[in-house]
């Protein structure tokens, strides 16, 4: 064989060496995107839980019917049942804040419920920030999130739907 004969080898192997590396490359970032849309079902999964466990629903309820007292204490059930809505409601928000769930799905899913959640515990929140300045500073985010989402898509003429807990 001739010096060429080899060259023309060493070509040929060189390029299927990348061609191999290119298609494990680009099989690698499927796989990748693959795990990330895993991911992201699994916590949308348990944000939906987090919404509709049987504490965070009960509360709900409650504070749907709860006459909210502008002057005066809030009952110790009252702020029991706000406190479970904000938990829940704060751990979704840092899901959606740092891109565990995405933000976009998330409002899409969620922005009326979050909102009416938020409105259902705001005087709450009021209260409990003139000890704790922050509190529940996660939930307002994303309160702040779903009622700009809900400007940008549906125009800020459209009601909050109120559902009805049984």
């Amino acid at each position: 064989m001739t010096d060429n004969t080899w060259s023309a080898i060493s070509a040929i192997s060189t390029l299927l060496g990348v061609i191999i590396v290119a298609a494990t490359a680009a099989f690698a970032v499927l796989q990748l995107r693959e795990m990330r849309t895993a991911r992201h079902v699994d916590t949308i999964m348990k944000g939906w839980d987090w919404l509709t466990n049987p504490d965070t629903m009960a509360a709900r309820t409650f504070l749907a019917q709860y006459e909210d007292p502008r002057e005066g204490e809030w009952t110790e059930e009252a702020m029991r049942a706000a406190g479970v809505v904000c938990r829940s409601f704060t751990r979704m928000a840092l899901m959606v804040r740092y891109d565990l769930i995405p933000r976009r799905m998330a409002m899409d899913l969620w922005a009326i419920i979050i909102i009416e959640a938020w409105e259902q515990v705001q005087r709450f929140v009021l209260k409990q920030r003139k000890a704790v300045p922050l509190a529940w500073s996660q939930f307002e985010w994303l309160y702040q999130q779903a009622t700009e989402h809900r400007r940008k898509y549906f125009g800020d003429d459209r009601p909050t739907a109120r559902i009805t807990y049984t």
